[in-house]
């Protein structure tokens, strides 16, 4: 009869105590892991994690609704937010999140596809006030104590996507103080990756499509004379390359002071591809512009309040100066209609009369 010695009656015991341990703990995640399919699970996760997002920046924050389907996707509706006088601030009906599982592995994560839909916005500043109505909440999430740089840094994350597809979004922009106003409606915006990666800011995308939106801009006279200067030496723009934008239905107004300087631009349907697009060098070459149903109109206006030397003219509205290097290789223009009124200038019935033009239905 074979003895089984001391030593190695420890050495077994010790192997089935640890691989005990471990087979325990792998049930126990994947117990977890099921539980989380529940629903009534899913809701009281979510419940606690919002009653403790209200009370870090004093302010409602909801979830209607959660449902997990393992391993990889996440539904969230009825997301809401609201700001410190009790309005709201932000209402999402419906968010959606697919994940990639075998990048995790590689300390990356892969969004297979991100949608958002019936989202809305409202930022608002008062007269007389500094801070916007989230301000609060941006400012329960800051950090003011200053991080000990640790021995040893861990590998960071990467983040990219495949496919992001935002529906039927509002956003409305209130600034009392400064008299600035935008409005945003879209109906659809949807980006389909190559390749992208957030984290080193490069973008291969394959196409990106716009369809059924509505962007307006209100800002007072006392902007006029600030242009947007940026410095190109330190700024640093994503790489990004692009196959293919779609676009239809396309609004876009513009109006600066009492109606001093107006801007309305309908796109019934376009499509552009690029060739090189270099954000960084001020580079970019495009294949094709095919555009079918425009319609442009600009209207600049005096008011006889005004002294002359103080009407407005095109050079006093003005964005800044970008030195852009733009190439088109082939534009198709189609169904297209110009309108140009610079009402301080007189009319010029006998003569070509530059500073008021009507074009309607022509074609380049």
């Amino acid at each position: 009869m074979n003895k089984i010695l001391p030593g190695k009656r420890i050495l077994k015991k010790t192997l089935k105590i640890f691989f005990g341990i471990i087979g325990g703990l792998a049930l126990l995640s994947i117990l977890l892991s099921l539980t989380l399919l529940i629903p009534s699970v899913q809701t009281y996760v979510t419940g606690k994690v919002t009653d403790k997002l209200s009370k870090k920046t004093k302010s409602r924050i909801d979830v209607g609704g959660v449902h997990i389907a393992f391993p990889k996707t996440v539904r969230l509706s009825g997301i809401f937010a609201e700001d410190y006088t009790g309005d709201t601030l932000i209402y999402c009906k419906e968010l959606n999140i697919d994940v990639a599982l075998l990048p995790l592995i590689r300390k990356r994560v892969q969004i297979d596809h991100l949608g958002i839909s019936g989202l809305k916005v409202n930022l608002l500043r008062m007269p007389g006030e500094d801070l916007f109505n989230y301000s609060s909440i941006l400012a329960a999430f800051a950090d003011g104590q200053p991080k000990e740089k640790e021995e040893k840094e861990s590998a960071p994350w990467d983040l990219g996507f495949e496919e992001i597809e935002l529906e039927n979004i509002k956003a409305d922009f209130r600034d009392h103080r400064d008299s600035t106003f935008l409005q945003l409606d879209l109906g659809l915006f949807l980006v389909e990756a190559r390749q992208a990666d957030i984290m080193e800011m490069k973008f291969d995308l394959e196409k990106i499509t716009i369809s059924r939106a509505s962007f307006s801009m209100v800002m007072p006279d006392e902007k006029q004379s600030q242009s947007l200067e940026t410095d190109s030496a330190s700024t640093v723009f994503p790489e990004v390359s692009l196959k293919a934008m779609m676009a239809d239905n396309i609004s876009f107004k513009l109006q600066m002071g009492r109606d001093n300087l107006a801007l309305d631009a309908l796109l019934k349907k376009a499509e552009i591809r690029p060739d090189v697009i270099d954000l960084n060098q001020g580079d970019i070459f495009i294949n094709d512009v095919l555009i079918d149903g425009a319609t442009i109109s600009y209207r600049m206006n005096a008011h006889e309040t005004q002294p002359e030397d103080t009407l407005p003219t095109v050079s006093d509205f003005t964005f800044g100066n970008f030195a852009w290097n733009i190439l088109l290789k082939h534009v198709d223009i189609k169904n297209t209609a110009y309108k140009m009124d610079l009402n301080k200038e007189p009319r010029l019935p006998d003569a070509m009369d530059y500073m008021h033009l009507d074009f309607k239905d022509f074609n380049v």
